[in-house]
């Protein structure tokens, strides 16, 4: 039996609409546990996952102009959120991320301008790079006990992050990681931290302290660049850590932060900071009985 092509047509209109018009009961879920379709239309504030969602994919819900909140059904069985999932949904405000999650991707919640705080699942072994980048409103966030890397630029621009607390299995911190976060008042680094990358913390202007693990190993350049309120700094290594490319802790020329910051190391180690590339462009170094961390 033939049937009319226009029917035909109707017919599948028909059984597609509610997707196309985002519809929940009608998600598309790929064999794999992927969500292809999670019934979001641009007018949504609300974003319920569903799950049996295992992966929320790349670019997902990126520039949503209304997503406010995003949740995951009790039970999730998401294990990951894919790059630039959440991206540019600026006037995203909550999400609670599920336990099971190990992995977000590069981006994910990158500009998302109203996102206030963020705590990341204890699975996560590495914050990846621009995570949170320019999330301007994003005053609180908590790291994973078992966390070892943090990416570069995964923070920058976080203009209200006032204080960060480092786990101590923390090894390395990427480049620009924390760099104009504007509101960070103290920076203590974790005894475990073996690559503290170039301007990591440049640019926050309320940074008063740093402490800097024993470790010993090479620095980036230009840590903590353009920190006007900076003005102790502890270095818990007996022998002065080197600076990449012959640099420092910050701009050579910046003769207010030589002068302005007190340089804190421990016992017996104050003449060779003072002889050492980068170091002794600081007038102010003491040594102090301080725990070697």
């Amino acid at each position: 039996m033939r049937i009319h092509p226009i029917l035909l047509f109707l017919f599948v209109l028909s059984a597609i609409a509610p997707v196309m018009a985002g519809n929940p009961d009608r998600s598309v879920l790929r064999p794999d546990g992927v969500a292809e379709n999670l019934g979001y239309t641009p007018g949504d504030t609300l974003m319920i996952i569903p799950a049996y969602v295992k992966e929320v994919p790349d670019y997902c819900f990126a520039g949503c102009p209304a997503l406010r909140r995003v949740e995951f059904e009790p039970g999730s069985r998401c294990r990951s959120i894919g790059e630039y999932a959440f991206a540019e949904c600026s006037r995203l405000e909550e999400i609670s991320l599920p336990s099971g999650i190990a992995a977000i991707g590069e981006g994910a919640f990158r500009e998302c301008r109203s996102l206030q705080r963020l705590s990341l699942p204890d699975g996560m072994r590495e914050v990846e790079r621009e995570l949170c980048l320019r999330c301007v409103a994003l005053s609180e966030v908590s790291f994973p006990q078992h966390l070892a890397k943090i990416g570069a630029m995964a923070f920058a621009g976080c203009d209200s992050l006032e204080s960060v607390r480092f786990p101590s299995s923390l090894t390395v911190i990427g480049n620009n990681a924390f760099s104009g976060c504007r509101s960070i008042e103290e920076v203590v680094l974790p005894a475990a931290l073996r690559q503290l990358e170039s301007y990591a913390f440049e640019g926050c202007r309320s940074l008063r302290r740093l402490v800097l693990p024993a470790a010993g190993n090479e620095l980036g350049e230009l840590i903590v660049a353009d920190c006007p309120k900076l003005t102790e700094i502890e270095a818990r290594s007996e022998v002065p850590p080197a600076f990449e490319c012959g640099s420092s802790l910050f701009e050579p020329d910046d003769t207010a932060a030589s002068r302005r910051c007190t340089l804190i190391v421990p016992q017996g180690a104050e003449a060779a900071y003072r002889m050492a590339p980068g170091w002794k462009l600081l007038s102010k170094i003491r040594s102090a009985g301080i725990d070697i961390l």
